[in-house]
């Protein structure tokens, strides 16, 4: 998927809120918002909120997995714990040793080779999680988390999890407001992801 429009990311932004910013209430003890800017990737941290949290990013194929380096350096600055899992197509990109040298934490790309050691590590990810952020979100990604597939790790990490998901869309304009399209994120949402609508 293309990204010409990428929802920007930013965690504990309330410094925002004057400034007409759309904020999504805090979920886990961990106030995220996500909002949209014009070509602008910022990020606010509120670093007491998101201190000791797990966080579960989940990175997919779109030109928009770049910012999401600085976005988890950022995370793990801030004092959270995050763990990278990314899809074949978001490898095509950036390779996972960017995320693991500035998280600490080895990224997460096979669902059977897994670094937990327990036989149903994808499950445990999804359990431990504060909050699950899949952000670049490709049509595709979102298709498969609307239909409960669950042979990759995003989707199985998802189905396993008990915390809040939250989901940023980066595709094209005509694959956002496609039908099919609109139809898996109604369908998320009414099974409580939280989605933004990208610009």
């Amino acid at each position: 998927n293309g990204s010409s429009s990428m929802a920007s990311i930013c965690v504990g932004c309330l410094a925002l809120m004057d400034a007409g910013v759309p904020i999504i209430k805090p979920v886990a003890g961990i106030s995220i918002g996500l909002f949209s800017g014009p070509g602008k990737a910022e990020l606010v941290t509120d670093i007491a909120r998101v201190r000791g949290k797990h966080v579960v990013l989940g990175v997919t194929g779109s030109i928009a997995v770049y910012k999401m380096v600085d976005f988890a350096r950022k995370l793990t600055q801030a004092g959270a714990r995050v763990q990278v899992v990314m899809t074949y197509g978001a490898r095509q990109f950036i390779q996972p040793l960017a995320f693991q040298t500035v998280t600490g934490v080895p990224v997460e790309i096979e669902m059977f080779g897994l670094q937990d050691e327990r036989a149903a590590g994808h499950v445990a990810m999804g359990r431990r999680a504060d909050v699950i952020l899949i952000a670049p979100a490709t049509a595709h990604v979102m298709a498969r988390l609307a239909h409960g597939f669950s042979d990759d790790l995003i989707a199985t990490t998802v189905l396993a999890a008990r915390c809040p998901v939250l989901i940023a869309p980066a595709m094209e304009t005509h694959m956002w407001r496609n039908a099919a399209t609109r139809a898996n994120v109604a369908l998320l949402r009414e099974r409580g992801v939280r989605i933004v609508d990208p610009e």
